[in-house]
């Protein structure tokens, strides 16, 4: 890994013997290293585009606690990149990702369970992923926060709540939270 690390600060545009210092520590049983030797195979980054490899090498690092590993083969089956789409199998990676605390993964499962994309919709599940996630300083996942407390989505409707959530989601970043806060200001 320390190769790759090195590659990565000198030489970063030498994709392809960045891709070589992480596929030999992912052979070495490096897990972080498996997960990017996956993402360097899905994309054809300093190797030629393999998604069979790819989510070989993915599902090895996510079989070994790989939160992000788990997060990308979600992603990947959500979208049908690389893989036969199956939102099945998707939020079940998501869910593997996010009770390790992966934000972006406890974001998506809260997406779906508000969207009912791939599972039946469940605001209090989505409330609950929302705010993990929200915690650990998620943009989005305070926003949609807001969103809920807004139109008392699986929550009691609370003007004040949703302002809380997206002043916190501004202060982060997000774009849209500003304008919310101003509309919500003026009802």
């Amino acid at each position: 890994m320390e190769k790759a690390w090195t590659i990565e600060e000198k030489r970063p545009d030498d994709r392809k013997a960045l891709f070589e210092a992480y596929f030999t520590a992912a052979r070495l049983g490096k897990m972080e290293a498996m997960t990017n030797v996956g993402l360097h195979y899905l994309y054809g980054d300093g190797v030629r585009r393999d998604p069979k490899r790819s989510r070989m090498w993915t599902e090895k690092a996510s079989g070994l606690g790989d939160d992000v590993a788990a997060f990308n083969l979600g992603l990947a089956y959500e979208l049908g990149k690389g893989v036969r789409k199956s939102l099945k199998k998707a939020n079940a990676y998501y869910e593997t990702s996010a009770k390790g605390g992966y934000a972006e993964a406890q974001l998506a499962l809260g997406y779906n369970y508000s969207n009912g994309v791939g599972l039946v919709p469940d605001p209090m599940r989505a409330f609950g992923w929302f705010r993990l996630a929200a915690k650990q300083g998620h943009a989005s996942a305070s926003f949609n926060l807001g969103l809920m407390f807004e139109k008392g989505d699986g929550v009691p409707k609370s003007k004040a709540r949703a302002m809380r959530h997206f002043r916190d989601a501004a202060a982060l970043g997000h774009a849209k939270a500003t304008r919310r806060m101003r509309k919500l200001e003026k009802a």
